[in-house]
């Protein structure tokens, strides 16, 4: 659990993702388990393209993939994304709506994943799901309301992820990508500047973690992963900006 909580950080998303090898879904088992959570997601899109697979790629004369189906709750801050591998549960900042904090959105994530798999098995005719791959990542929008701007005005909010050469100052646009093997899987850090004014500048800033696995999905797995992130999201923004966010110490009662 992180040591801070942040009073208004710039957190858009978070993303809990689990790819699996089996059961395969086809095209009409989207619509079969929508009807299991139309209740509660009574929102579908299909317009959406696929996520390309992890650990292949189609060969040549194959049929293309499924499309990504979306299930939104009517408020827009939950959504479920499903594909033939693929399962993603999403918790998403609609207005001002403040973040649940990580361990409610953990729970409705395990509460998701687990009726779902529910659902596989009888549509499968017994099939399991198995796990292949896990991840989560914590999607942040750096724009003007949190202190961002282009170029910068003031003490810049995210630290220089890479080595400047001899000379050179810290760039206005920043656009990096960066990998960090730790020991629970991989980590990585993206910065994306978007094009904008001084006042409407938005970059976003994503610090996403992923490991396979072998048939489970594991919560020990997804809280360590929370650490990770909370860890490098402290370590590569500025004191400034976590000062501007709100940054206080958890209430250890809570």
């Amino acid at each position: 659990m992180s040591r801070y909580v942040f009073d208004h950080a710039p957190l858009d998303e978070v993303i809990f993702a689990v790819d699996f090898s089996a059961p395969e879904l086809r095209s009409i088992a989207f619509g079969l388990y929508w009807e299991n959570v139309s209740k509660r997601f009574p929102i579908a899109e299909e317009e959406r393209q696929p996520f390309a697979p992890v650990h292949e790629e189609l060969a040549s004369g194959e049929l293309p993939m499924l499309r990504r189906v979306w299930f939104e709750s009517v408020d827009h801050t939950r959504l479920i994304q499903l594909q033939a591998y693929r399962f993603m549960f999403n918790w998403r900042r609609k207005d001002s709506e403040p973040y649940p904090q990580f361990e409610r959105v953990l729970r409705e994530f395990q509460e998701e994943f687990a009726e779902f798999c529910t659902w596989a098995v009888d549509y499968s005719g017994g099939i399991p799901v198995n796990a292949s791959r896990l991840e989560l990542s914590y999607i942040n929008r750096l724009d003007s309301e949190s202190g961002w701007t282009f170029p910068p005005k003031q003490e810049p909010l995210v630290r220089a992820l890479c080595p400047l050469p001899e000379g050179f100052d810290e760039p206005a646009v920043v656009s990096t990508y960066l990998i960090y093997r730790r020991a629970i899987g991989e980590l990585y850090v993206v910065l994306r500047p978007y094009h904008g004014s001084s006042e409407s500048a938005v970059s976003q800033f994503e610090i996403r973690c992923w490991s396979e696995t072998k048939d489970s999905v594991s919560l020990d797995w997804f809280n360590e992963a929370h650490q990770e992130i909370s860890n490098a999201f402290l370590a590569l923004t500025t004191e400034h900006a976590q000062l501007q966010w709100g940054r206080r110490e958890r209430d250890a009662n809570v």
